[in-house]
């Protein structure tokens, strides 16, 4: 899946559509689908923009490439976080270097046979290996990158406070987990001070059903003037931080997960602003935005053989096929293409599954939860005309296929379905949620292609 060039290709296209769909919009890399037997996860791009059409992220040349020319380190990294922790009122105490386990990486040195140099060991072939080399390099004491803990508190008219708890450690140090992942993904949290399970940080979604109120026109209006301290925090030890990491010559900006967007744009707005007053690019990576219907976003992640692209949800026909037009022309000039060959010189897709995805941008949009009867008839009908999946289907069928029927999985799939149809028949008006538990487990993909 994560073929030679493959993330090269991926980016230009990232920026391609960019600049048709988000030209203000914010890049973002996260981690992606990791199947059993790859040493990592993969990667996915993401690019997000606010519905309403306002700016999310001004200044595009902000944005590090990774097959840029940046030079920057360990003293760029601390710069960075401790300008942010300003402008987020958060106190310099809370920041902590964060170092490689050095006694972990003495050990898998110390089990080197004698007669093989260290060196020579870790120039073979490997990621475990690569990450060794690169140790190596730059030696077992050095801070890999800076740590701070946050936490947001969203406030019923939509601003955001931020607050902070200093990490300590028996060790003093703040040693990562073994790993090649960003830093962001190796904390030790089962080290950081333990407290009862009812008073530990915990993050809640936001509730789906619930209405937003819309966004601000200028991000910088989301900053409540409550200043939040360690007496009036909702929680002691905050367990979501951060990071702040110099890989490759580029500034690493790890993002933790937050409650509420207001939150995420707020931060990011705060982000954007830093790298404004110490001028350095940097690479936003970590978890992604809450699912929020005022953001949109498309997504491009790698496949074996493929790179496969999310493109945003539209609200008609003519406007989904002019971003599909757009895609194939930007990807073009990315040097990809959407079919191949076959041995014989036939044409054919790549092998993706072209998906249409129908529905709402919210629960209540959803054609499907607000009448189910529309959702058994589609089924039903679906169901009864086999030719209509076959001819949407690619190379492979069956329930291993990109399109499996319903009766291509388990057999008792059609019994059940029917008990489904008759519990929603005998409710004339059920309740969103209830649609969504019937249907849920039956409508499912259980070979995980959709």
């Amino acid at each position: 899946a994560l073929g030679f060039n493959k993330l090269e290709r991926a980016q230009d296209l990232l920026f391609r559509l960019k600049k048709h769909f988000a030209s203000h919009g914010a890049l973002q890399y996260t981690q992606g689908k990791w199947y059993p037997g790859e040493p990592i996860p993969r990667w996915a791009l993401n690019c997000y923009w606010r519905k309403d059409g306002e700016v999310l992220w001004q200044n595009e040349q902000l944005f590090a490439q990774i097959d840029g020319e940046n030079t920057h380190f360990v003293e760029d990294a601390q710069s960075f976080i401790q300008t942010l922790a300003r402008r987020l009122n958060i106190t310099e105490d809370c920041i902590s270097p964060a170092y490689e386990d050095t006694y972990y990486y003495l050990w898998k040195e110390g089990n080197i046979p004698e007669n093989v140099d260290p060196i020579e060991f870790a120039k073979k072939p490997g990621e475990e290996r690569i990450h060794f080399r690169r140790l190596l390099q730059q030696g077992f004491d050095s801070v890999t990158g800076y740590t701070m803990p946050l936490a947001d508190v969203t406030y019923v008219n939509g601003t955001v406070s931020w607050y902070s708890s200093p990490w300590g450690f028996r060790g003093k140090y703040l040693f990562l987990l073994p790993g090649d992942s960003p830093m962001g993904l190796r904390l030790p949290l089962n080290s950081v001070r333990s407290e009862p399970p009812a008073l530990q940080h915990q993050l809640r979604e936001r509730d789906p059903m619930e209405m937003r109120k819309p966004l601000p026109q200028s991000p910088s209006d989301l900053r409540s003037d409550i200043l939040i301290t360690p007496a009036s925090a909702p929680y002691n030890v905050v367990r979501t931080a951060l990071c702040v990491e110099p890989r490759d010559g580029k500034l690493h900006i790890f993002m933790p997960p937050v409650t509420t967007l207001e939150a995420w744009v707020d931060l990011l707005y705060t982000i954007e602003q830093t790298a404004t007053e110490v001028n350095i690019p940097v690479i936003l990576e970590g978890y992604p935005p809450p699912i929020d219907p005022r953001l949109n976003f498309f997504k491009i992640t790698p496949d074996p053989g493929v790179i496969e692209v999310n493109v945003h949800p539209v609200d008609n026909w003519a406007e989904l096929v002019k971003n599909t037009d757009i895609l194939y022309a930007e990807a073009r000039q990315s040097r990809l293409e959407s079919f191949k060959f076959m041995v014989d010189g036939r044409q054919v897709g790549t092998g993706g599954g072209n998906h249409v995805t129908l529905g709402g941008y919210t629960p209540e949009d959803s054609p499907f939860l607000r009448r189910p009867d529309v959702l058994r008839s589609m089924v039903s009908f679906w169901q009864n005309h086999p030719s209509m999946s076959y001819l949407f289907s690619s190379t492979f069928i069956g329930p291993t296929s990109q399109a499996p029927r319903i009766d291509e999985a388990r057999h008792e799939n059609l019994y059940e379905m029917e008990i489904a149809f008759q519990q929603v028949q005998n409710n004339p008006n059920p309740p969103l949620w209830l649609v969504d538990r019937i249907f849920r487990n039956l409508l499912v993909d259980l070979t995980g292609n959709t």
